[in-house]
């Protein structure tokens, strides 16, 4: 007979939620809902308007149309169209106030995953960090799906490392494995942006290393798919009903192809008034990466949405092969931009969008500088943190995965903030690992030891790409 797998720290713990989580969950609950309050009666601003209008329309008119640039997944605008309905006016605020308690979920699994993955000092080190995270606070009281999308997708990645660690066990029932499939699921309904992360996955179930058959292998990855095909099935179909192609959730990635892989070149993080006075503050070397760019490309006017934005994917990749050096030269700048101290916490005081207290300088600065500050001491942790501290192979490899995919799928397209948070918390976890076994000699692991030192170095250079950039944006919105 086998030797049964080690237990994680989490399953050796006495409670399953012990005081010091529940504390920190209600501690970074009540500090965004303190910001929800102080951040006033914000009025909606670029996509936000386009979810309170698809809304509207589910509600007084009995159907759910695109966003005209987009055919969003359909989670987000139910869920406004319910506040709506229920609440009238007073249903943007009852959202908002949904979105500070349901972040309250994502908290509570960010420390229990550090729990498992490191120790109870690295889970009170993350909690710490969430809740006073403020790139992650501003999504609350915004209009956006984030914060819920968030909390979902990260609870289906905790439930996916529970399975897969305890996959040998022979007590192990495929209930978990299950549930993240679900979860994984209403996560795509929400925001359809890892999309191929779940094949990513499987493929992962089916080639670990491990005592456990091939057949079982295959079976677990077909079930964590039918797990999720379950949820997003009743929508494909509708899709297809509707426009006449296949469709599995959304379809946005020919607006952000037409946005990203173009001539035109802007980064969404800055406000619009601030991007003339940004562009001559370019140096030589981000002129050399965007400057002189060819001729720009259009999209088409095609009726149907699915086939107008199929067709500018298609046209953007004709545009990257007609032009690779402007191509790659401007993929590095998006990545720089990714990995830039921006947020839209910090994009909201350049658009002048909060009024009140959070505009006092007295409250203002400090928050400015903690919105800037926390991503770059989290950023530097978590290299470490992923291939240093983090000795678990299997937690190791799904963190280093899903950071990876993100990294390629989103940060060379549209390289912002706002795509860099879908693993801020996974981030968060890696540093706050870590900052909790800081001073330990993992140095004298050479290779792993290398890789951190030249993921640091490349992460300079990236920053020094956008440090003028960002601090001639700074300085403007301070």
């Amino acid at each position: 007979m086998g030797t049964r797998s080690r237990k994680p720290a989490a399953t050796r713990t006495g409670s399953r939620f012990p005081g010091w989580l529940v504390a920190l969950t209600l501690l970074g609950v009540a500090v965004r809902l303190i910001v929800l309050l102080l951040a006033g009666d914000l009025q909606p601003h670029a996509d936000e308007s386009n979810y309170l209008y698809l809304a509207a329309c589910w509600n007084h008119f009995g159907f759910y149309s695109d966003a005209v640039y987009y055919l969003w997944p359909p989670a987000y605008p139910f869920v406004v169209a319910v506040a709506l309905d229920w609440f009238g006016a007073g249903g943007v605020f009852a959202l908002k106030l949904f979105q500070v308690l349901v972040s309250g979920l994502l908290g509570a699994v960010i420390m229990l995953t550090a729990l498992r993955l490191f120790n109870r000092r690295a889970a009170v080190i993350a909690g710490a960090v969430w809740a006073c995270y403020l790139p992650l606070i501003g999504f609350t009281h915004y209009l956006w799906p984030e914060t819920i999308f968030l909390a979902v997708f990260a609870a289906s990645v905790y439930l996916f490392l529970i399975w897969w660690q305890e996959a040998e066990d022979a007590d192990t029932h495929p209930f978990r494995l299950l549930g993240a499939g679900v979860l994984f699921g209403v996560g795509l309904l929400i925001k359809e942006v890892a999309l191929y992360l779940c094949p990513v996955l499987c493929v992962l179930v089916i080639l670990r290393r491990t005592r456990l058959s091939l057949q079982n292998r295959l079976s677990s990855a077909v079930l964590f798919v039918l797990s999720v095909a379950v949820v997003v099935a009743p929508w494909t179909l509708r899709n297809h009903e509707v426009y006449g192609r296949f469709v599995p959730v959304g379809a946005t990635l020919g607006k952000n192809v037409y946005m990203g892989l173009n001539a035109y070149y802007y980064n969404l993080d800055y406000p619009s008034r601030h991007r003339p006075q940004l562009a001559e503050a370019n140096d030589s070397l981000q002129k050399l990466l965007v400057g002189d760019p060819p001729p720009a490309w259009l999209p088409d006017n095609k009726p149907n949405i699915i086939d107008r934005l199929t067709r500018s994917t298609q046209q953007g990749l004709e545009f990257a092969r007609q032009h690779p050096g402007y191509t790659a030269r401007s993929r590095v700048k998006r990545v720089a931009d990714w990995v830039a101290p921006t947020s839209f916490f910090l994009r909201h005081y350049g658009l002048g969008r909060y009024q009140g207290v959070l505009a006092e300088p007295g409250l203002r600065r400090p928050l400015f500088i903690a919105a800037v500050f926390l991503p770059v001491l989290v950023l530097i942790g978590a290299i470490p943190g992923l291939l240093l501290a983090l000795r678990d192979p299997t937690g190791r490899m799904l963190l280093i995965t899903i950071v990876v995919y993100v990294a390629v799928a989103a940060a060379p397209l549209m390289g912002m903030s706002r795509y860099r948070l879908m693993i801020d918390p996974f981030l968060i976890v890696a540093a706050s690992g870590f900052a909790a076994g800081f001073g330990r000699p993992w140095w004298t692991r050479k290779a792993a030891a290398i890789c951190v030192v030249a993921a640091w170095l490349v992460l300079a250079i990236l920053w020094w790409i956008d440090c003028r950039e960002v601090i001639e944006y700074l300085t403007m919105v301070w």
